[in-house]
């Protein structure tokens, strides 16, 4: 086939990255358009990719003309070709999103368009490389330049950018240490051929210590507690633009990657044979649910609470994937892609407030619902979701993990799901509180966001209900296929 869409998903951003920079010598308020142009282009690609898996099954490109285990392939199936349509949506949106504030911090800075773009180049190669290194360069690009977009906001965001950098480089350490050892015991790095060898070698002590180094360098990046400590004040303190890109992926890319080395490259038969800590996991991932709810109903500062809402979420996702059953591993996968939508919703949300009033506190909220009627409306179905409510995207996840749990008998995950839910509803229910029964009686005229501002919002709630009435259809395509197993 003359037309590659596949590696065109990730050569777009790329080369967006890179014209962004040297038009921005010329005429830098053209870098957004490119940037733009750039991202949809590579949407149009990522949605040609999940056709042509649709009907022809996984598909494979090899650079330079080699064919694997040589080359260094690019593999698409229709769980990873999805999940690079949900990176472009959250990029595109956040993008539009965040035009009024990018015109205020950066009028004349094609640099955070470039580095924008690079990040989301980085999170596409980690999704669609056939190769465990790669994972790793692509992982290094990852961080690097989310280094740079958090470091370019005030305050303590450069000391938020050092811890980042600090844990970052820790999490990528022991991947790089794994993947040596697993090339010392193969002697590949493309995954289809590591996995036909391991088999082989399952009882060697190398193989079993590469998955543990693996295993602990993606949950120290996807912050799964308790190597959460660096995650809040890293989401708090970075730039809105920033945090609208990176709370929905950086994350949720560690847990594809960590879904997609244990069923690609290792097996649950290895993990299950060698390994017996699949209970303490899920038990260690409640009790830290648990903590980070009561974290976040403490916070003084709700966008802090906000996060550590979301790296509950990530607890959801990495128990239910540990709890190894059916209802688990699909409530795992489909969370992963519903939480995507969700964290944006959340962070799209406190984007507009911020810009609206400068802070985001209660006390900025009293007059919220009066004053902006529209984000409010897009703020409560966020909320429904993020609660469980039906016909959400979050009830319908959280069906599946707790049917898991069940199954498992894993009771205290249970009890951690559903006090995450009470916590999302509390945290709501002070806003509303705030919002509705204040002191204040003065009448308030609407001081609604910019459409620009409120559109993106309405699609990403929109979303959450269409991803939960549509959630049979998408299970059976992109979930059981690759989970369901």
């Amino acid at each position: 086939m003359d037309f590659q869409p596949l590696i065109l998903t990730l050569l777009f951003p790329f080369f967006g990255a890179l014209v962004s920079g040297l038009v921005a010598l010329k005429g830098p308020r053209l870098c957004r358009w490119i940037v733009l142009g750039s991202l949809f282009l590579g949407l149009i690609c990522s949605l040609a990719t999940v056709y042509e898996v649709l009907n022809f099954g996984t598909i494979s490109y090899g650079l330079g003309g080699w064919e694997p285990p040589y080359a260094i392939e690019f593999k698409a199936n229709i769980f990873n070709s999805s999940f690079l349509c949900f990176i472009y949506f959250v990029a595109i949106l956040n993008l539009i999103h965040s035009t009024p504030v990018l015109r205020k911090l950066y009028p004349r800075g094609p640099q955070f368009y470039t580095l924008y773009l690079l990040l989301v180049t980085s999170f596409i190669g980690m999704s669609l490389t056939a190769d465990v290194f790669n994972i790793y360069v692509f992982l290094e690009i990852s961080s690097l330049t989310s280094y740079a977009l958090i470091g370019r906001g005030d305050g303590r965001a450069c000391r938020a950018a050092f811890n980042y950098l600090l844990m970052g480089t820790i999490g990528a350490s022991f991947y790089l240490l794994g993947v040596g050892y697993l090339y010392i015991k193969t002697g590949s790095l493309n995954i289809s051929d590591i996995a036909s060898i391991l088999p082989q070698v399952y009882s060697s002590s190398t193989v079993q210590i590469a998955f543990v180094f693996i295993l602990l360098g993606l949950m120290i990046k996807m912050s799964a507690f308790p190597m959460h400590t660096w995650l809040p004040n890293a989401y708090t303190y970075c730039p809105q633009p920033t945090v609208g890109l990176i709370a929905p992926l950086a994350t949720k890319v560690s847990l594809f990657l960590m879904i997609k080395i244990i069923v690609e490259v290792f097996s649950f038969d290895f993990v299950n044979s060698y390994f017996h800590f699949s209970s303490l996991l899920v038990n260690m991932t409640a009790v830290g649910i648990i903590i980070v709810c009561i974290i976040a109903i403490s916070q003084k500062s709700l966008i802090k609470s906000f996060t550590y809402i979301v790296i509950a979420e990530i607890g959801y996702i990495f128990g239910g994937f540990w709890l190894q059953n059916q209802a688990g591993l699909i409530g795992a996968g489909y969370h992963l892609f519903c939480d995507i939508i969700l964290t944006l919703a959340i962070f799209l949300f406190v984007g507009s407030i911020r810009n609206k009033y400068k802070t985001f506190t209660l006390d900025n909220l009293k007059n919220f619902f009066s004053e902006m009627p529209f984000t409010a409306f897009a703020f409560v179905i966020t909320s429904l979701s993020l609660i469980g409510v039906p016909p959400t995207s979050g009830f319908v996840s959280k069906i599946y993990l707790l049917s898991g749990a069940v199954q498992a008998e894993q009771w205290l995950f249970l009890a951690s799901l559903i006090f995450a839910s009470i916590t999302g509803a509390i945290i709501f229910f002070r806003i509303i509180e705030k919002s509705f029964f204040n002191d204040s009686h003065e009448k308030k005229e609407i001081n609604e966001s910019s459409l620009v501002e409120i559109i993106p919002l309405y699609l990403v709630a929109f979303a959450l209900v269409w991803f939960g009435i549509m959630q049979e259809s998408f299970v059976e395509t992109v979930i059981l296929p690759y989970l369901g197993a």
